[in-house]
């Protein structure tokens, strides 16, 4: 196995433990990865790019919203069951955040219920999104109860009853998210 010294930290690596470089002689760069990656954050930060990692990756994201979003959904698509697995063994990982999540959901759909909702027909809109996904209605395998007014949104915040819920395959609720709803402002109707 070949090594290498690097050059900040003094100690003898494999050569995995360092970035390549190939515009040099040696072909990877002077310092071990660990080493490169501490003296270039300390130079972003002084240089004022970022104070941490994760206020990097926030701005990062919100510098490219579209594309990262974009590409995360074709990630998503093309390794599904990659997907699944990472976001159950995060859930498992994160038990009081997931919970949090779920909690917050919770929250806010009781809240959004006024007294007046008929929770029968709310639980019977429930029951058919289950069914048509048991027995893969129109070659849909996955159906979910879509608020037609999101509950929470920039604009708008829809209440949990029966007159706001639809039953709708689950890639056109989550491609929808709560960026659209019927008469929003700004879209043409017709």
């Amino acid at each position: 196995m070949d090594t290498r010294v690097c050059i900040e930290c003094g100690i003898v690596k494999p050569l995995d433990e360092f970035y390549p470089r190939p515009d040099t002689k040696a072909g990877y760069r002077p310092a071990c990865k660990r080493c490169w990656n501490i003296k270039r954050a300390a130079s972003e930060k002084a240089r004022g790019v970022y104070k941490t990692r994760r206020e990097y990756y926030a701005r990062r994201f919100v510098e490219n919203r579209e594309r990262l979003t974009a590409l995360d959904t074709l990630w998503k698509r093309a390794n599904r069951t990659k997907a699944v697995t990472y976001a159950n063994n995060w859930r498992l990982a994160n038990k009081a955040k997931a919970n949090a999540i779920t909690s917050s959901r919770r929250a806010k759909k009781k809240n959004a219920t006024p007294a007046w909702a008929n929770k029968f027909f709310i639980e019977e809109i429930y029951e058919l999104a289950r069914l048509r996904t048991e027995q893969k209605t129109g070659g849909v395998n996955d159906w979910h109860v879509d608020h037609i007014v999101p509950l929470k949104s920039d604009i708008v915040c829809g209440l949990h009853c029966e007159a706001n819920l639809q039953v709708i395959p689950a890639k056109m609720n989550q491609s929808k998210k709560n960026y659209w709803w019927p008469d929003m402002p700004g879209v043409a109707n017709g």
